[in-house]
């Protein structure tokens, strides 16, 4: 449902929608200053939730899945890392007035694709002004509305609001701000797109359900909405209104924001992470964490090019085009089996066995990745359809690879929501598979889920005017 921006091309959207699973609130914080030596081999941990709550993570002699001591950690040097491919189907930026990659961006309940000259269309829910069309409807439309706003370079949604990184570095916002997350200083909702002020030379943006993120192009991060689990990384769990910079993170690249976590990888491609740690979904090998407030490292993981954050969990796509998760892993978000059932959750970085792969997306429950050949994978959650690959259970362990075929076109984008996906074919036309209950799809019929991606109603092409 939410996903990060980043300036440098094939870095995933990141959307996040609504939580399905919820930590523990009854837990009392602890700071990551408190658990700073605590940064050991990540152990297995939680596996489904119940109705009671999360299962408590295993600790050694009582049958749950520890890591063995002696595994080989990746990382080293640099120079003996493979570098996998970029994405040769990917369509070239437009060099101009207008410099942009055609995107799209899934959120909870509705859509949003980025075209090649700069312009905004968004489609579904309107509620909360979401669409940022300059309206408020307690309703939804499958036509794709124009947003207001020229000069777009790329576009993050989330829950109920939506943010927009412009080719000259200034960031807008629209939708829901009873958090603050559309940073202007008051709580006040707005329903077309608003000026953040004081953000200038961005590079990158990131929605979550009720915060925000983005990054200048210095490397300094700034966060603001809600930080009641100190998603905001500023030291502290007091929601902000305006933007405020993040705690000792420096030389940063790209960033992610996740249900109420956030991700961060600095130049020389390390990961780091703050918030909630209720599923292990921070990466720092402890179980006993339940929040950090500031940015802590991730552990046994380097060589990081772009990272993803969903629901309680977190993936990174290393430099040699292999995908590592952690956190959550319940029905599979992780694409790789753990524990008895299969379905234990980790404290920190297990490898997918996916390889080639030049953009991850991290929904809700279910996780994209795609391929430098045009092809993509899908794991975690499929209800309503909304992995594209025809199925409806969950994947335990392990992914399902598919492809979509239209005119000869391959996959060159993709992005996750909460229960439907979006992808960007290399003619320019955006598919959409999943639930199509709020016309987040942009098909007749409410309530049609669709298990394979097909084109928009209205033919929507990200590389046509």
């Amino acid at each position: 449902m939410f996903r990060s921006i980043a300036p440098s091309n094939l870095l995933p959207l990141l959307l996040l929608g609504a939580a399905a699973c919820r930590p523990d609130e009854d837990h009392d914080s602890r700071t990551s200053a408190e658990n700073a030596e605590a940064m050991g081999d990540a152990a297995v941990g939680p596996e489904r939730v119940t109705d009671a709550g999360p299962a408590r993570p295993p600790v050694a002699g009582d049958g749950g899945v520890i890591p063995d001591p002696d595994a080989t950690i990746p990382g080293g040097d640099t120079s003996s890392v493979p570098v996998a491919p970029e994405n040769p189907l990917r369509p070239k930026p437009i060099v101009g007035t207008v410099e942009v990659l055609p995107t799209v961006s899934a959120s909870q309940a509705a859509s949003f694709a980025v075209r090649h000259d700069g312009t905004v269309l968004a489609w579904g829910d309107r509620q909360y002004g979401r669409l940022g069309d300059g309206q408020y409807l307690e309703s939804s439309t499958r036509h794709p509305q124009n947003v207001p706003a020229n000069g777009i370079r790329t576009v993050s949604s989330a829950d109920h609001h939506a943010i927009a990184l412009r080719v000259d570095g200034t960031v807008i916002t629209w939708g829901e701000n009873d958090s603050g997350q559309i940073g202007v200083g008051q709580a006040q909702a707005t329903f077309a797109p608003t000026l953040v002020p004081g953000l200038n030379n961005m590079v990158s943006v990131a929605a979550g359900p009720t915060f925000s993120l983005a990054l200048r192009g210095d490397g300094v991060v700034f966060a603001w909405g809600d930080n009641s689990a100190g998603q905001l990384g500023v030291g502290d769990q007091m929601k902000r209104y305006a933007p405020a910079q993040v705690t000792g993170l420096s030389g940063i690249r790209t960033i992610a924001a996740g249900e109420n976590h956030a991700l961060a990888v600095d130049m020389n491609g390390r990961a780091y992470a703050w918030g909630l740690n209720g599923f292990g979904q921070l990466g720092v090998g402890d179980w006993d964490l339940v929040l950090s407030p500031t940015p802590i490292a991730v552990v046994r993981l380097e060589h990081v090019r772009s990272i993803a954050a969903g629901n309680s969990f977190s993936l990174a796509l290393l430099e040699d085009g292999t995908v590592q998760g952690w956190g959550l892993n319940d029905i599979g978000q992780l694409g790789v089996a753990l524990g008895p059932s299969g379905y234990s959750s980790s404290a920190g970085p297990q490898p997918t066995g996916l390889t080639n792969v030049v953009q991850i997306s991290a929904g809700d429950e279910h996780a994209l990745a795609l391929f430098a050949d045009g092809t993509a994978a899908a794991w975690g959650e499929a209800g309503n359809g909304r992995r594209g690959d025809g199925t409806s259970g969950s994947t335990q362990g392990g992914y399902t690879r598919f492809w979509v075929d239209t005119s000869g076109s391959r996959i060159v984008s993709l992005s996750a929501g909460t229960t439907h996906s979006l992808f960007v074919l290399a003619d320019g036309t955006v598919t959409c598979t999943g639930s199509n209950f709020w016309s987040q799809c942009g098909q007749v019929g409410l309530n049609s889920d669709h298990a394979y991606p097909f084109p928009i109603a209205d033919d929507v092409n990200v590389l046509r005017p």
